[in-house]
């Protein structure tokens, strides 16, 4: 499976890591409580050796793991991703590195814990399971997980504001003008064919994983804007065209019945759903 490369530039990775929600704290409490039940031998006190963050970005998810082992290591494809990540690490024990394949650059059994955070849907599952067999300690562990819109609610008034058909269908139309690549739908799908996918007896699906977000109806519009195929779209517009974003968002205020306000003037309370699958090396 070839390499799908939406995410390169540095323009993208810094407005990505200024638009998307970041993980809260709880994401990697939840998680590492998982780690440290599988490896026995560890409390959850306890700091592990080495992780490793498939698929990092800008290192939204990488870093917050780094109170919980020795050295982390987040790796992507994206030369702009990982240069956005090294300008703002601030942590000693964080690395980052580009690479150019599905292979991981670490030895076989070397690390305790693999993390893929909003990037599965974007690899060779099947060689992301045999990499990270080869790479994992016996009972290491992997997660891999995606966010979703679960909630939003008007914080003027406190509604929540529908994501049933019509919402659906307004992201639909924008993604269909975007020619997105259809693995965005496994998102969608809350990585259900992923779970189907891994071969790995031990996969489970943690759940009751949220964390909230507060925006305005402007940056709400930011964590579409940073889709990369939007932006490859309009790199090659042609003068006169609609822009399917501007389109998508005067729908939603329809929708969502906001249409006397500005933008700036909606505060949002956005709820994501951290759809989480687990498994282990045996």
């Amino acid at each position: 499976m070839e390499l799908l490369r939406y995410y390169e530039t540095r323009n993208l990775a810094k407005d990505y890591d200024k638009y998307r929600p970041s993980y809260s704290q709880e994401v990697a409490e939840k998680i590492m409580k998982e780690v440290h039940l599988q490896i026995h031998s560890s409390t959850p006190f306890t700091k592990l050796g080495k992780m490793l963050d498939v698929g990092c970005g800008g290192g939204q998810a990488t870093c917050l793991f780094s109170p919980y082992f020795e050295s982390v290591l987040g790796i992507d494809i994206s030369a702009g991703q990982i240069s956005v990540a090294i300008e703002k690490n601030i942590r000693k024990n964080v690395q980052f590195q580009l690479v150019n394949s599905g292979k991981f650059p670490l030895p076989d059994n070397s690390i305790e814990f693999v993390n893929c955070a909003t990037a599965a849907h974007w690899l060779d599952i099947t060689l992301f399971q045999s990499e990270c067999e080869r790479v994992l300690k016996r009972n290491g562990c992997v997660a891999l997980y995606a966010y979703l819109h679960k909630e939003v609610i008007d914080m003027d008034t406190g509604r929540m504001l529908a994501l049933e058909h019509d919402y659906r269908q307004a992201i639909r139309i924008f993604f269909e003008a975007i020619y997105a690549h259809p693995r965005n739908r496994l998102v969608e799908k809350r990585y259900e064919p992923i779970f189907d996918q891994l071969a790995n007896p031990t996969k489970r699906w943690v759940e009751n994983i949220t964390f909230v977000k507060y925006d305005t109806f402007h940056t709400f519009r930011g964590y579409f804007d940073t889709i990369g195929e939007y932006r490859n779209t309009m790199n090659n517009r042609v003068t006169g065209d609609k822009d399917p974003l501007d389109e998508m968002m005067k729908r939603l205020k329809e929708i969502w019945e906001l249409n006397d306000k500005q933008d700036n003037e909606i505060q949002l309370k956005v709820i994501y759903e951290v759809n989480t699958i687990m498994f282990h090396k045996e």
